[in-house]
């Protein structure tokens, strides 16, 4: 006649083994390779408890683990289409394998006679253990590593079975509840989004270092960013985890400087930058949440084969508003990708960037951006899409395509220095959809405008610029204005479909060459 213990344990078992086939199922493994999940699931914590406390895996003795995991696999073969309705199905019986392994864990460690911590602890590895190990075969991230409550509440249940027992309660009722107290926690916890508080970066700037690095177009001392890359080639961050750049404090900050010295720049209120990869080769940083950055989000810099895929990029700008908290900074780099991300920020998603300053060409620490491309990806609040300044120099071969726009204030802005030498062209922006205020915006950028006593400042150039199969809702299509300090042509807007609030009249006399084909704009060719 079995125990009450080998009871739960069988039980567990089975429930373990569901949820792991059950996730198995959904990747598409076959039989065999479900079995094994199920079996990894169901054994894993187990076998890892009793290694530690130095006896035998119970499945190495009696096979009632293998045959519970292969009823479990039957029974997801049978009943897979009922299963699969029952979107909650892998939390239920995940959920109720968590408990009653921990019980059994906590009750097998009291009875051989270790103290309540090491019967906690070991309640924690059988409960949690296993399902580690089944997210690892799946190529998932493990429960336990994201901001759930898992194993938090094993220990939970834990520290209730070890004061029942300590109550003098039989071990069936210490084991009741205690199982019943990790099944409530976690069903508690996820039904009202309860988790433990996310490691945030400091909102102290003495704890960031100064170090040698690259701010606004310049070499120079400041501040450390958060996550610092240099010199890594094949550097990769990846994962669905969230970086938190806690900001608040910075912003606020920044906001009461500008109401006592208007005229102080982005650097002056002190405050670090998320991300900073610099002199790196074949990089990806991927799935990753990048929210709340003090200054700049991702900055990279002088960089080859960059792939940024399917990152979530946020700062607020209400109610209150983090400012220059670019999503993604471009700096004198070549070879970039873009793709499947989501931007909102206050102030630009993608700018490319290289340099400023009347001779900013000269200066070896700069350079050009060439080989960009952005695509598939989604914005929603941001001063600019795809900017191309406010300090660069030379960028060509960029293309943004297939993206949605929402709440933008500008597709594609062009910042044009009067103190710096620029060079914009082949650009292409196709096939996007959805609203913006401004579609292209091209105006002279004076923001700290100085030309270090340059009197023969060359004129700057934007050329060879696309725009194509775009069908958006803005205020304004054509916000371009005329200057001597530069000139634009080989401009072409082709397929266009565009409701436009104001200034729908398209002034072919600012830009040389300008070829328009199927401009649609309120409906008006």
């Amino acid at each position: 006649m079995p125990t009450f213990v080998q009871i739960l344990d069988f039980i567990g078992t089975f429930a373990f083994a569901i949820s792991g086939i059950r996730l198995a199922s959904a990747k598409r493994f076959d039989w065999f390779g479900a079995y094994v999940v199920g079996l990894a699931t169901a054994i894993g914590g187990g076998t890892i408890r009793d290694v530690l406390l130095d006896v035998t895996p119970g499945w190495m003795t009696d096979p009632i683990y293998l045959i519970c995991t292969g009823l479990a696999l039957l029974w997801v073969i049978c009943f897979g289409r009922w299963l699969i309705r029952l979107n909650n199905t892998f939390f239920i019986f995940d959920t109720i394998g968590l408990a009653l392994f921990t019980v059994v864990g906590v009750g097998k460690s009291i009875a051989l006679g270790y103290p309540f911590w090491v019967a906690i602890i070991m309640g924690s590895i059988t409960g949690a253990a296993g399902g580690v190990i089944r997210d690892v075969f799946i190529n998932e991230i493990p429960l336990i590593f994201r901001k759930e409550i898992y194993a938090m509440a094993c220990v939970v249940g834990g520290i209730a079975y070890w004061i029942c027992d300590l109550a003098g309660m039989e071990s069936y009722a210490c084991q009741l509840i205690g199982g019943s107290v990790v099944f409530l926690t976690r069903i508690l916890a996820v039904k009202y989004h309860i988790c433990l508080p996310i490691l945030k970066g400091s909102d102290d700037i003495s704890n960031f270092p100064v170090i040698e690095t690259r701010m606004e177009g310049q070499n120079l001392k400041y501040f450390s960013a958060l996550i610092n890359v240099d010199k890594v080639d094949g550097f990769t961050l990846s994962g669905k985890g969230k970086v938190d750049g806690n900001g608040e404090r910075y912003w606020k900050s920044f906001w009461l400087r500008r109401r006592v010295i208007p005229k102080c720049t982005n650097m002056d209120e002190l405050r670090p930058r998320l991300l900073h990869i610099s002199h790196s080769n074949n990089v990806q940083v991927s799935d990753v949440r990048l929210v709340n950055s003090p200054f700049w989000t991702t900055h990279i810099y002088k960089c080859d084969s960059v792939k940024l895929l399917d990152l979530h990029i946020f700062s607020p700008s209400f109610p209150i508003k983090a400012p220059s908290t670019d999503a993604i900074d471009i700096d004198a780099c070549k070879n970039v990708l873009v793709k499947g991300c989501y931007m909102s920020v206050n102030d630009d998603a993608i700018a490319l960037k290289g340099g400023k300053g009347p001779w900013a060409d000269q200066d070896p620490d700069n350079g050009g951006n060439c080989d960009i491309i952005i695509e598939d990806c989604t914005f929603g609040f941001c001063h600019g899409v795809l900017t191309c300044g406010s300090e660069s120099i030379y960028n060509h071969n960029i293309i943004l395509r297939r993206c949605n726009l929402d709440q933008a204030k500008r597709l594609l802005w062009l910042k044009m220095r009067p103190d710096t030498p620029q060079q914009y062209k082949y650009i292409l922006v196709e096939d996007i959809k959805g609203n913006v205020r401004n579609c292209i915006f091209i105006a002279p950028w004076t923001q700290f405008y100085d030309l270090k006593d340059r009197k023969d400042m060359p004129v700057s150039y934007s050329s060879y610029i696309t725009m194509r199969n775009i069908h958006l809702d803005c205020d304004s299509f054509f916000a371009v204005e005329k200057s001597k300090q530069y000139k634009l042509s080989n401009f072409c807007f082709d397929n266009l479909t565009i409701t436009a609030k104001k200034d729908v009249k398209i002034d072919e006399n600012i830009i040389d060459a300008l070829v328009m084909r199927k401009v649609e704009i309120n409906k008006v060719n």
